[in-house]
């Protein structure tokens, strides 16, 4: 599958959006587990054109998750900075958050889950018997 790209101040930059981005942001925020670091991700339905006010922990929260996707990917051989990435105008970090979403929504799984009975979510067992 080819890597989402996005680009920003004239480069054009790959998105990793495997599990050494959820590492690397959990190192960096300080969390240690997979579900602390998603709820961080819950601020990027905090920008609802709805919402009245915007809090600026969001654009931070934005700013470094889009750092991290841009440096752990092995094709970049440049990355950007939080600081550089809020650095764009308004506008372009309005584009940034929506190909942001729309990176995080296809790395999510989807449809290929079986149900248990407890209705936990669990992957398909493999066809492979050795172990």
């Amino acid at each position: 599958m080819k890597a989402p790209e996005i680009t920003l101040k004239g480069k054009t930059f790959k998105l990793s959006n495997g599990i050494e981005v959820f590492m690397t942001l959990g190192e960096l925020w300080k969390l240690d587990t997979l579900e602390e670091v998603n709820e961080q991700f819950q601020m990027l339905a905090q920008l609802s054109p709805a919402m009245n006010a915007t809090p600026l922990k969001v654009f931070k929260v934005i700013s470094e998750v889009l750092s991290v996707m841009i440096s752990v990917h092995e094709d970049n051989k440049e990355t950007l900075t939080p600081v550089q990435i809020r650095g764009c105008s308004m506008e372009e970090f309005q584009h940034i958050v929506a190909e942001l979403t729309n990176c995080i929504n296809s790395s999510m799984p989807h449809g290929d889950q079986s149900e248990t009975e407890e209705g936990k979510k669990t992957l398909p067992k493999s066809k492979n018997k050795n172990p």
